[in-house]
């Protein structure tokens, strides 16, 4: 089979001889028909030559029975899987070298830096699509160490089975911890009683109680309403006071009532507009926190 490969890929070579002339590159456009092909079939294919259009002559190559890939043009066509071959259209810039078997990578010479550039071996089932310049004249030459074909052409992917491994292995670790996670509501990062008790006696010491009663008391309720989604998992910031005082959480916690009548105090501050002075907001923020560092409350 290689044998009869390579007598094509000379002949293929005489018909289309690598260099177009003086100065000139010859490029080459490869089309197959059909545009799939099972494994033994012939697949009929066209070459055309740019600067001499008007010869389309016609080759029956068959695809390789080991790697269910086109031969014995490397580079020209792509094997999805055994028995599927994509269309593609691809251009050639000719230099001088020969063909190179499926299986075989490839490597291009720019013949004018003298850079060697590895397009790399083909897995087994498939062949690789080269990229080349067009200005640029390519000599192609088969690597030295074949790649070793096994099977029909299947590519067996080992690196899947680490990967899911891997995956496996982060599964077994995250999954115990997020079964046993807290499932209360916590709407805001603040939700924490250190966090808390800072923001409380960050307004005692004035960053918000010099700006106003009203936003005091605001700000107030809202840590107020943080707390409750940590303490009691109420999702008490799109809760009116009457609704937290129906939920099941509230009642069971042991300052429930105190918080009850912080708020609805701080929402008589902030809707009815009843003013309270800096003293009373100071003893609403001491009592508050009293009760979120569970001591008790002051009177």
């Amino acid at each position: 089979m290689h044998r009869r490969n390579l007598i094509a890929g000379v002949l293929l070579l005489c018909a289309f001889p690598v260099d177009g002339g003086a100065g000139e590159q010859m490029r080459m456009e490869l089309m197959f028909t059909p545009d799939s092909a099972v494994i033994g079939q012939k697949v009929e294919y066209r070459a055309r030559a740019w600067h001499r259009p008007s010869e389309l002559p016609r080759f029956s190559m068959q695809v390789a029975e080991t790697t269910g890939a086109l031969v014995p043009l490397e580079g020209f066509a792509e094997v999805v899987r055994p028995g599927v071959t994509e269309w593609r259209s691809v251009l050639l810039v000719a230099g001088s070298g020969r063909l190179a078997l499926p299986g075989i990578g490839l490597e291009l010479t720019d013949t004018l830096s003298g850079n060697v550039r590895r397009v790399g071996q083909s897995p087994p089932g498939s062949l690789q699509v080269l990229a080349v310049t067009p200005d640029t004249t390519y000599v192609l030459h088969p690597l030295r160490a074949p790649v070793k074909v096994s099977g029909r052409g299947r590519f067996e992917p080992y690196w899947l089975v680490v990967v899911l491994a891997v995956l496996i292995a982060l599964v077994s670790l995250v999954l115990p911890g997020w079964l046993r996670r807290d499932r209360r509501v916590i709407p805001e990062s603040v939700g924490y009683e250190v966090s808390l008790l800072a923001k409380l006696e960050g307004l005692l010491a004035g960053e918000v109680f010099s700006a106003g009663d009203v936003r005091c008391a605001d700000e107030i309720g809202r840590v107020i309403r943080a707390y409750l989604a940590s303490a009691c998992g109420i999702d008490a910031k799109g809760m009116t006071t009457t609704e937290i005082a129906m939920s099941p959480g509230i009642a069971q916690h042991p300052f429930g009532d105190d918080f009850l009548g912080l708020l609805t105090e701080m929402d008589r501050v902030k809707f009815a507009g009843v003013p309270i002075g800096h003293e009373e907001c100071r003893e609403a923020i001491l009592h508050a926190i009293a009760v979120i560092g569970r001591e008790p409350p002051r009177h």
